[in-house]
């Protein structure tokens, strides 16, 4: 489960944030 949470907030992390995601 923590590994499925790690994955889900470093993908929605990257959606949210496709500036960060661009550099």
């Amino acid at each position: 489960m923590r590994e499925m949470s790690s994955g889900l907030i470093l993908f929605v992390g990257t959606v949210n944030n496709p500036l960060v995601a661009g550099n």
